[in-house]
């Protein structure tokens, strides 16, 4: 829907069209993409549009996003993706001048996931992500990949 790649099909504006509105019917906080096997994170977006850039937290190595159901209005979708662990690289175009992508990047990585409820009530999802340096065989985290979506 949300590709990292320049090249923009007419299929991903439709999907955005119908998938996005379902999403956001249902609460969705988070969606894990994957076909252009490069790296990526959006802010949180509806319609295209990006909701807000501005951390809950004031983490600088990490963003926190919380939504709260009953405040439709400010909803957003977090879009993540686009796995590249193993594959080789294509010669893709990166639209890393988009200011939807909070980060993007041509690396091979994996994402860490946890998924809790906190003793408040509230959900948390949480992510980094993990690279792998294929020529020492060294895996790193990912600088400035931690993201944790909090749901009250």
């Amino acid at each position: 829907m949300y590709t990292s790649a320049k090249y923009k099909s007419f299929i991903a504006k439709e999907m955005i069209e119908k998938w996005e509105s379902l999403f956001l019917k249902m609460n969705v906080t988070s969606v894990f993409e994957n076909h252009v096997h490069t790296y990526k994170q959006t802010y949180p977006l509806k319609d295209g549009k990006i909701v807000t850039k501005k951390s809950s937290d004031s983490s600088t190595e990490s963003f926190t996003y919380t939504k709260v159901p009953e405040q439709y209005n400010q909803h957003g979708i977090i879009y993540v993706g686009d796995g590249s662990w193993g594959v080789t690289f294509w010669n893709v175009q990166m639209d890393v001048k988009n200011p939807i992508f909070r980060q993007i990047g041509a690396f091979s990585h994996v994402y860490h996931v946890n998924t809790r409820l906190l003793n408040s009530g509230t959900t948390a999802l949480e992510l980094s992500a993990l690279g792998y340096n294929s020529t020492c065989g060294a895996i790193y985290h990912v600088e400035g990949s931690k993201l944790r979506i909090l749901t009250v």
